[in-house]
C-alpha cells in the first residue's frame, strides 16, 4: 500500500530551516505545490519559534500571492480583465464585495463609486 506523500508544515519548516527559501522552492517543485494551510501553518510555527521568516513570506507572497496575516488571492484580477460577480445579501439589501487591490486601494481609503446606468464605476 502507498505512503501518504502529502508535505505537512512540519516538512516545510525543517527544508525551511536547513535551506532556506530554496529549499523550499525544490520541495514544492518536488512534492507538488503546496497548501495555502501548510505554508501558513509553517510560517506560524516559525514566527513561534522567535525564526525570521521573512524570506519564506516573501516567497509566498511572489508565487503564491498572500503572506502570514492576509488572506490574499493568486488570482486577483488584472488592469482591463473582466469578471463577472454575484450579488450577495440574503436578509438584507443585496451588496457585492469586490477585490480593489488591482486599484491600489489599500483597507480604510475612500473610494469614489459613480452609479451609472447599467455599470459602477470605482475610483480610487
Amino acid at each position: 500500500m502507498p505512503r501518504d506523500t502529502r508535505t505537512g508544515p512540519k516538512d516545510v519548516l525543517l527544508e525551511y530551516l536547513t535551506n532556506g527559501v530554496e529549499g523550499v522552492e525544490r520541495l514544492n517543485d518536488d512534492k507538488g505545490p503546496f497548501t495555502r494551510r501548510t505554508l501558513r501553518d509553517a510560517m506560524k510555527m516559525l514566527e513561534e519559534r522567535g525564526s525570521d521568516f521573512a524570506a519564506l513570506e516573501a516567497w509566498c507572497k511572489k508565487t503564491q500571492g498572500f503572506g502570514l496575516n492576509n488572506r490574499g488571492s493568486a488570482h486577483g484580477p488584472k488592469t482591463g480583465e473582466e469578471r463577472t460577480y454575484k450579488a450577495q445579501g440574503k436578509l438584507g439589501a443585496p451588496y457585492m464585495k469586490l477585490p480593489l487591490r488591482t486599484l491600489g486601494i489599500k483597507p480604510g481609503q475612500p473610494v469614489k463609486t459613480a452609479f451609472l446606468e447599467g455599470k459602477l464605476v470605482t475610483t480610487a
